[in-house]
């Protein structure tokens, strides 16, 4: 048997461990930063209206603080685990690297956007709108990663397009 660093064993099969390796390590940084991002994320009072978040359960301080490290982990790790995503024939690592980096980026900040214009909490004059926080994290983690993803699928057209493109050109057949 032979040893699985040895010299004819592919760099394509570690791919998959180095970026869960970088979602690891982003969840570790985001669980020591969770509270500052999560000041960030928490819905402002509408005008004139009270919000707040209410925990209803002895563990949910616990899985919110682990949900919210875990999306900052996966955010702040995406150059590592998109680079370690196979690049379409024909293209750079790095020229596609950068095009699914801003794209995403573009769609998290988007997301975080549309989270702080709080149209979604918004009452009706003088209530209270009373927000559980895992509701409020669900919320929250569907858009960023929702927003993210669809910004990609711009790349992923694009790319289809020219594959489509350079195969009805003379792909031999």
């Amino acid at each position: 048997m032979t040893s699985p660093t040895g010299p004819g064993t592919p760099v394509r099969s570690y791919r998959l461990l180095w970026g869960l390796l970088a979602v690891a390590a982003g969840t570790a940084i985001g669980w020591l930063v969770a509270g500052a991002v999560w000041d960030f994320l928490s819905p402002p009072p509408p005008g004139g209206c009270a919000a707040e978040c209410v925990r209803q359960s002895a563990t949910g301080p616990f899985s919110s603080h682990l949900k919210l490290a875990f999306v900052f982990g996966l955010v702040v790790s995406a150059p590592i685990w998109l680079y370690q995503l196979p690049s379409p024939h024909g293209v750079r690592r790095g020229v596609h690297l950068a095009a699914a980096l801003a794209l995403f980026a573009a769609g998290v900040a988007l997301a975080c956007v549309s989270l702080r214009r709080d149209w979604w909490l918004s009452g009706s004059g003088d209530t209270i709108t009373l927000v559980t926080t895992g509701t409020f994290l669900d919320q929250a983690i569907a858009r960023i990663l929702v927003f993210g993803l669809v910004m990609e699928l711009s790349l992923l057209a694009a790319m289809s397009l020219r594959a489509r493109r350079r195969g009805a050109r003379g792909a031999p057949g």
